[in-house]
Formats: structure tokens, sequence, C-alpha cells
């Protein structure tokens, strides 16, 4: 028996056949354009890297993310959200940026920035149903100083970040998914300046993964982020992207001999592998999935 006191945590039980690092081997066609995530260009990419204050759970319902819970006013006019503590800012290779904790400060930094025209966010008008934030950006357009104290997002502690519609909304908590709400570092910003969102250097990460190693259609690597909120129930430990240009034609070949973990098999080739009871097994139907979303704005 092991003297008292040098007794070693146990380790997670890995079954059989399973690898004990989680790694993920898939390949990418299109490089990113634009690695602000404070404009609308990759929504889907940035969630891997960003936490929000609230995510989507595998029924496509909003869950507590950042946002530990929150209440609505009986009129539905006023959400308040209880912030998570101790999540850290940290850069792309890991470490810790700073002392600078995810606050309530930073979605009113995000709010500011997009509602800037100079900024050029292209979704301010997202933010118009809040109480004063169009008459800001309008003022700010006309070279007027804008009143912020009249703009319905509001930190109104450390912790507790506050928003006021002009009118009900029963699905903002969808909104609060898109770009407009992701939090930012303001002292990260500032120090970046016209750097800001260039590649993954220049980019802050507080969510799942760390994307650690970008070269420009070679190569993306996320790392598991072990200090997020959430690490206990964050399984795949990395995900390799392999830029590849052709990948529909080259991805089966690939997949069957074992340089990636995912391949969508079409129709040309799924009665040859539904012949085959190997591959047959491997086989599992999903519906079509898009990186796309869509809204309607009537007139």
């Amino acid at each position: 028996a092991p003297t008292p006191g040098t007794e070693t945590p146990d380790e997670p039980v890995v079954p059989e056949g399973v690898a004990k690092d989680q790694v993920v081997k898939i390949l990418y066609t299109s490089e990113i354009s634009d690695w602000n995530p404070l404009h609308p260009s990759a929504g889907a990419t940035w969630a891997n890297w960003i936490d929000t204050l609230v995510e989507y759970d595998n029924y496509g319902l909003c869950q507590p993310c950042l946002a530990e819970s929150w209440t609505k006013s009986p009129d539905g006019l006023t959400w308040t959200f209880k912030i998570r503590e101790g999540v850290r800012w940290q850069t792309y290779d890991g470490e810790f940026y700073g002392d600078e904790y995810v606050k309530a400060e930073d979605w009113v930094t995000s709010a500011k920035w997009i509602l800037d025209p100079a900024n050029t966010a292209r979704t301010a008008d997202l933010l118009f149903d809040m109480v004063g934030a169009e008459e800001y950006y309008t003022a700010l357009e006309a070279g007027q100083p804008g009143d912020w104290d009249a703009v319905g997002i509001k930190a109104i502690s450390e912790y507790e970040i506050q928003y006021t519609l002009e009118a009900a909304c029963p699905w903002f908590l969808s909104r609060l998914t898109y770009n407009w709400g992701y939090p930012t570092s303001a002292k990260y910003l500032e120090e970046q300046g016209a750097n800001f969102g260039t590649d993954n250097t220049t980019m802050w990460f507080n969510g799942a993964y760390i994307l650690s190693t970008f070269q420009s259609q070679q190569s993306r690597i996320y790392t598991k982020n072990e200090n997020n909120w959430d690490a206990e129930n964050i399984h795949i430990t990395a995900i390799e992207q392999t830029y590849n240009a052709d990948s529909a034609a080259v991805s089966p070949q690939l997949y069957l001999a074992g340089e990636i973990d995912g391949v969508d098999v079409d129709a040309d080739l799924l009665t040859a592998w539904q012949a085959d009871p190997d591959l047959a097994q491997q086989l599992s139907p999903t519906r079509v999935t898009s990186d796309y979303s869509y809204f309607y704005t009537f007139n």
C-alpha cells in the first residue's frame, strides 16, 4: 500500500480500445478571411474559441455558459445576467493574459465597439432595439458625442450585465450567441490597436479550445483549453485541421487510410460502401448541416 499522503488521483477510466488523448483529424477547404470576432464573418469558428453568455445544447436550446443564471422583468424588457466568476482570458499559447478575468464590463466593451460606426462592424443594427443604442450610433455617425449612459447596456456590478429593450423579444437568448454577444477585453483591444484580429496571435480566448497553431492554407490545430470552466466535459483533446482545396475528391481515400476521422460519403460511393461489411458499420445517416444562419427582416 502507498505511504499515506502519497496517493495519486485516480486516472479517468478509458474504455478498452479508446485512446486516452482524443484527437480528431479533419480537412478544411477555405481559410478564415477575417479574424476579428466582433465581425459577423465566421460565427461557427469563434464558438469553439470564445464562450458567450449562453450556448446551445444538443437539442438546440439555450443553456447557461458564461452566464450562470439570468432573470427577465415581468414586461420582458430587461434581462439581467449573472456572470460566472473565475474565467480567465488567455492568449493563443494558452498563457493567461495578465490578471484579466472575464467580467460584465467585457460585454459593454463589445457593444461600444460594434456601435461605433468607425469600426464598420456591420451588425450595429442588431442592437438598435435596445434603449438608446440607435441614437448613440447615429450621433457618432454625425460626428457628435454619443451619450452612452442613455444606452440600455450596462454592467450593473462586476459580474452582472443588463440589457434593456425597447420592446419585448422572446427569442433574446438566442441572439446572445451571435458575434455581438462575445465579451471583449478592453485592455487587450487597446493593446492590439490596428493589429487586433489579424490572426490567431492577435485575438483572445476563453472557450473550449485555443487555436494554438495556424499556418495559412496548411493547418489549424485546436487545443483543448484545460482552464475552461467546463473542461471536464470537453472530451476531445485536440482538433487537427488540414487544408485541402480538393477535399471532396480526396477525403474518402484519406479516411480509408486513417489520415482523417470522418468523411461525407456521396451517392457515387454509398452503394459500394454499404456492400462492404466493415465499411457499412461505419456509415451513419445524418441531416445536412450548414455554417450559415438566416434571419428575416419584415418591412
